[in-house]
């Protein structure tokens, strides 16, 4: 048997289970979203070029020491 079959064999019966238990994972589901969804207003992303560098980063200092020399 190989690894995809047996990957298969995997999902289905986790596929089953899902609709045999369905009125435990339903609420469970849903609680796991409520749960998560509490920390939605703490997700923040920073795509400025500096979040890219490391504060050590020998470009990154060169930046900040041009960046105060020049505004």
């Amino acid at each position: 048997m190989t690894q995809r079959q047996r990957l298969e064999i995997v999902f289905e019966n986790l596929g089953r289970q899902i609709v045999r238990w369905r009125w435990l994972v339903i609420p469970l589901m849903l609680a796991l979203a409520v749960s998560l969804s509490s920390q939605a207003p703490k997700i923040s992303v920073d795509t400025s070029a500096e979040s890219f560098l490391h504060d050590d980063d020998p470009a990154k200092q060169f930046y900040n020491e041009f960046r105060d020399q020049f505004g």
